[in-house]
């Protein structure tokens, strides 16, 4: 197919043809295309790639610590001993301050909550260290009694090389007498 161009197309414009191979929606008979913006476009920001995990650990400790009140009087005394031994694992390392998708958080606020869910039912020689696992009550106790939609979360297990971990990890120092 030949391009005609009549008039003066300008200069530095280039015309070439382009075949479609497949149009879903073609309305030959639309003459003009109105697409309505209201507000403001917020410009683009590259996203922050730098983590301060000082700052990450104290926020996920401090978010964990909100379930202290679950947890068995044995075990009270150092679940955030636990919990930053825990958050000192390689395998939990290389995943909790990247919080991937997720909205609202700047860590990874999922592997957390699995982690809390092993935890609370299996950990500790299937015991768990929480008096009685509710994820309802500790979602709510998470999210300072908001209903959230992260409360499946608290039904999932984390990786099985987590759990290995953390039960290596529960082998290897008694938390409930240890300071």
């Amino acid at each position: 197919m030949e391009i005609k161009i009549e008039g003066n197309p300008g200069t530095g414009n280039t015309f070439q043809k382009i075949d479609i191979g497949k149009v879903d929606n073609y309305y030959d008979k639309v003459d003009q295309i109105v697409n309505n913006f209201y507000g403001k476009q917020a410009p683009y920001q590259a996203a922050d790639t730098s983590v301060d995990k000082a700052a990450l650990r104290k926020d996920i400790l401090d978010y964990v610590y909100r379930t202290h009140g679950f947890v068995m009087y044995p075990w009270k005394k150092n679940y955030l001993v636990l919990w930053s031994d825990i958050l000192d694992l390689p395998e939990v390392d290389v995943m909790i301050y990247d919080p991937g998708r997720q909205v609202g958080t700047v860590f990874n606020r999922k592997e957390v909550m699995h982690i809390l869910c092993y935890l609370g039912q299996k950990a500790f020689d299937g015991m768990g260290i929480f008096e009685k696992y509710n994820a309802t009550k500790i979602a709510a106790a998470l999210n300072d009694g908001a209903e959230t939609t992260t409360r499946p979360e608290l039904g999932y297990m984390p990786d099985p090389s987590i759990r290995k971990a953390i039960d290596d990890l529960l082998q290897k120092k008694n938390y409930m007498t240890e300071s």
